[in-house]
């Protein structure tokens, strides 16, 4: 294959656009392996268990695996099955995800547990996590030793990010009463940049077999695109547009959230508003009112919060992209790698 093959395709959402039907059509022939070996009885389980990977989906961890191992000089046909692995294990930890949060929509649509109850949709995020892992383990198998250390780093990596999930979901209920923005940002870096940023850049750079230096400057720039890309996330929860968000808005402030939005306003507030905010956040979603939703969010506003997270996150891009210029010099001159460039940089730049 030529690495320096022209490339048929306009950007990073571009380059998604043209990988996304050959990761899906793994993902879809994985579980219809899954119900082909099913009891008749249990066939339309597999319904639903095909419904979050057929929904909307930006494929932005796959998209950096593919993208990452294609511009070291990997083709596409070695790469998707484990670019599939990433994607469909984002596919169950979102189903768990909106358990925990509460969560109504996802992807514009109803989550699992509001359509079919919180028990079976725990089965079909269990379900999907062990097709995963028969995944996982097969490409292990198949890639001989790259395939072992790979998925040995998938491993660790979905282990700090279920430790950064659970000191997230700690905090719920909790007195932002001495909470810092060095907290947040601890847990951001191990709930969101290992898992949405910087592995899947790793692991395309692993498949190329590329030595620990290239391996170390993708982890710096992962780690701060990382942050950018969760900070972000806050914002649009706060301002996108539903329909193109495909989450609720305001979930952050209904689930009582740790973001940077919330703590530049407590940190501004008046001891009176403080103590209104953490009435609110020591309330379950269910029992904050809209009123009570209105107040933080008028206060956000009155502190201009969403400017300075904004700030924040514009950072910690340009940080990324330093660190990526910095190690500019072990990344191949082809058409992909400015593809890679717009990758980091639309991490804080995105509108969804």
């Amino acid at each position: 294959m030529d690495k320096h093959r022209h490339v048929e395709h306009s950007g990073f959402k571009g380059y998604v656009a043209e990988i996304k039907p050959l990761v899906h059509h793994e993902i879809m022939n994985r579980i219809a392996d899954a119900e082909r070996g099913a009891d008749n009885d249990a066939k339309w389980f597999y319904d639903i268990v095909r419904e979050y990977p057929s929904r909307p989906s930006g494929y932005r961890r796959p998209g950096l695996v593919m993208l990452v191992a294609e511009m070291f000089g990997v083709p596409k046909e070695e790469s998707y099955k484990i670019a599939a692995v990433i994607q469909m294990t984002q596919e169950w930890v979102l189903v768990h995800d909106d358990i925990m949060d509460g969560a109504k929509v996802r992807s514009g649509l109803p989550t699992l547990h509001m359509k079919y109850g919180i028990p079976l949709s725990i089965t079909v995020g269990d379900t999907l996590h062990m097709i995963a892992d028969s995944m996982l383990s097969e490409f292990g198998k198949s890639a001989a030793a790259i395939g072992t250390l790979i998925s040995s780093r998938t491993y660790n990596t979905l282990l700090r990010t279920s430790e950064g999930q659970a000191m997230d979901v700690n905090f719920i209920g909790k007195s932002l009463e001495g909470v810092t923005m060095e907290r947040y940002l601890h847990i951001v870096k191990e709930k969101t940049c290992r898992y949405s940023v910087m592995d899947p850049m790793v692991i395309g750079a692993m498949l190329a077999n590329q030595p620990e230096n290239v391996i170390r400057a993708l982890e710096t720039v992962g780690a701060y695109a990382g942050v950018a890309f969760q900070i972000k996330d806050d914002i649009l929860d706060m301002i996108a547009d539903e329909a193109k968000f495909g989450k609720q808005r305001y979930g952050d402030l209904y689930e009582g959230k740790l973001t940077a939005i919330i703590i530049y306003t407590y940190q501004s507030a008046t001891q009176e508003e403080r103590a209104m905010i953490n009435s609110i956040y020591a309330k379950k979603r269910e029992d904050k009112t809209a009123e009570e939703i209105r107040f933080l969010v008028e206060t956000i506003e009155k502190y201009s919060s969403i400017e300075k997270a904004t700030e924040l996150a514009k950072s910690y891009g340009e940080q990324a992209e330093l660190a990526l210029m910095d190690a500019f010099n072990l990344l191949p001159d082809n058409s992909f790698r400015p593809i890679f460039v717009e990758a980091i940089r639309e991490m804080y730049t995105r509108d969804k």
